[in-house]
């Protein structure tokens, strides 16, 4: 049953015509799964050249999810991968840089005081992701760059943790020739994919500690065949670990998750010794599930999920096939909460999480406990999120493609609700259609977060375009772009983007709505009211000014790609890259 509370899809101001985003599809999941919105449903803009997911709401009680005020996953959308920032209020977009060759894991993360986004980008070779984590200031001003050090590959994209202690820890598929893999039926002089991960300081960049599995793990300890993870194409070498999450303790002990063997383990920051394994061949804990406690298997993201360390969440795959309304439980993917004794050295499941189809994804997916205690799913392979209440009962399902199709659909490796604060450097943009009955000016600002209206101001002249008494429109944000409707006004036209109290924070260039070119101003709006003696624009406001500004660089995130132009909104089928299986 479909739940919605109190969305507005469409806003109107005034007598003045708005509107903003494509419409969510609400309940359309059977029409996205039949393929009626394309492979990777999407919809692009005309005042930016990103492009953002189309949405498929199927339950979303908004008095029961988190407020957490921002949705962030990575993903393919235009002319590459990055990360994506969406409001979670009505799932519009508010930031997107899809402009790598890969990229995943997108967080907010805590350092020096300061909060960064943080991701991974970089290349796959040999089956092998291998780059660099990214921590970006809210200017989206790259201030950190993090690699892996003292090992044949770079930092892997599965994992990065920003420790409170001013650390970083990194997972490496480090590639490790010659190496006997005759125990698992491969060769003497063969190649191994060792799981291993590191921390080092964000500071001086020295390394703390790595640690590799191969030194604790013999290789036919593995679920996974040399069959399936030695003699891929590309090669790469045997993929016998796979690690996927690791994370510190404060008293300097670390979890790490091995999805090839199935298992979650608690490691001696001291001297590198398995404290526990929880799950696969060398399981130490009695179940008190019925086996449910342990049988998790390909799993991703493992957490402990209290400061007693006693309880651990995770994201269990099940399966390395993905097939959809599986009949058992069992066979399906979920979102597990477990608790863990170890006086007793037992398990037992305090909290499953399926999605309502019981769905299977093969690879990928995670699981973040919010602030309210719900927990955020994203389902990897199967392009879709879910929030559930810590109960399980499902209170937001959002899918973004059709499900059961793997390498043609989106998929969400991760997905995190957060608070974020974006203040880009550039400034907002617009566009403007000069003819017929949809003549008017399409507004966006990728990336900022505090503005709430844009205030419209039109002159037969630039030279006084920035001054207060030309404002002749205001309208609410709505949606990453707000259009304004305008029959008539003055040849010229630009925009000014408001906070909640009235301050100007960027404004943009102008539009000739003429011809419907962009020309550049001299000069940034900042009042957009009649001045008084009490009440003044704060100095201390920073406004910025964009519209005909250069072409934004790399570091500055702005997404490239081809402008639409004479239409506002365009759901189109857009394919989407295929990410190695095993991820």
């Amino acid at each position: 049953m479909y739940i919605i509370n109190g969305l507005s899809l469409i806003i109107l101001l005034f007598t003045t015509q708005a509107w903003g985003d494509a419409s969510l599809i609400l309940n359309g999941s059977v029409s996205f799964d039949a393929g009626d919105y394309g492979a990777s449903p999407n919809q692009t803009f005309v005042s930016s050249p990103v492009v953002a997911p189309l949405f498929s709401v199927s339950t979303w009680d908004r008095n029961a999810t988190d407020d957490a005020p921002y949705i962030m996953i990575t993903g393919q959308y235009g002319s590459g991968f990055g990360p994506l920032i969406f409001r979670s209020d009505d799932l519009s977009l508010v930031y997107a840089n899809t402009t790598w060759i890969e990229s995943l894991n997108l967080d907010v993360q805590t350092y020096d005081g300061n909060d960064y986004l943080t991701y991974w980008e970089g290349l796959n070779v040999e089956n092998n992701y291998v780059g660099y984590v990214g921590l970006y200031d809210s200017e989206y001003n790259l201030k950190y760059n993090i690699t892996s050090e003292g090992l044949h590959v770079l930092a892997d994209a599965h994992d990065i943790v920003i420790t409170p202690n001013g650390t970083a820890l990194l997972d490496i598929y480090d590639q490790v020739s010659p190496r006997d893999t005759t125990l698992v039926g491969g060769r003497v002089d063969d190649e191994l994919m060792d799981a291993v991960f590191q921390e080092r300081d964000i500071d001086t960049g020295n390394v703390i500690f790595t640690w590799r599995l191969s030194d604790y793990y013999s290789l036919n300890e593995t679920m996974v065949s040399y069959e399936d993870y030695g003699m891929r194409p590309g090669g790469g070498g045997f993929d016998f670990g796979h690690i996927n999450a690791v994370s510190k303790t404060a008293d300097g002990n670390y979890l790490a998750s091995f999805r090839h063997l199935c298992a979650v383990l608690f490691i001696n920051g001291s001297d590198g010794n398995i404290i526990w394994n929880l799950g696969g061949r060398r399981n130490n804990f009695t179940d008190l599930s019925d086996g449910r406690a342990t049988d998790f298997c390909y799993q991703h993201d493992a957490r402990f999920a209290n400061e007693a360390r006693t309880e651990v969440t995770l994201f269990d795959n099940a399966h390395m096939s993905t097939d959809a309304n599986r009949t058992d439980d069992r066979d399906c993917s979920r979102g597990l909460h477990l608790e863990l004794d170890y006086g007793n050295m037992t398990a037992r499941v305090l909290h499953e999480y399926y999605h309502p189809d019981r769905i299977v994804a093969a690879a990928m997916g995670g699981l973040q406990t919010l602030g309210n205690g719900n927990k955020l799913i994203a389902w990897g392979f199967q392009p879709t999120i879910t929030e559930h209440t810590a109960q399980g009962d499902v209170v937001l399902d959002v899918q973004l493609g059709p499900f059961n199709q793997v390498g043609t659909a989106p998929q969400v490796y991760r997905a995190k609700k957060v608070n974020w604060t974006g203040s880009p450097t550039w400034g907002p943009s617009i566009a403007g259609t000069p003819q017929g009955t949809g003549r008017g000016v399409y507004m966006s600002w990728n990336g900022a977060t505090e503005f709430t209206e844009w205030a419209v101001l039109a002159d037969n002249s630039t030279d006084n375009l920035s001054s207060w008494d030309r404002v002749v429109q205001r309208a609410a944000r709505a949606g990453f772009e707000t259009f304004v409707g305008l029959e008539t006004s003055p040849r010229y036209v630009r925009a000014a983007a408001l906070d909640a109290d009235g301050h100007v924070l960027g404004s943009t260039d102008a539009v000739d709505m003429n011809t419907g070119d962009t020309v550049q101003v001299n000069g940034s709006v900042t009042q957009t009211t009649q001045p008084s003696s009490t009440t003044t624009q704060p100095s201390s406001t920073t406004t910025t000014t964009g519209g005909g500004s250069p072409e934004p660089t790399e570091s500055e995130g702005v997404a490239r790609g081809k402008r639409s132009a004479g239409v506002g909104m365009m759901v189109t089928g857009l394919g989407f890259a295929v990410c190695f299986n095993g991820l």
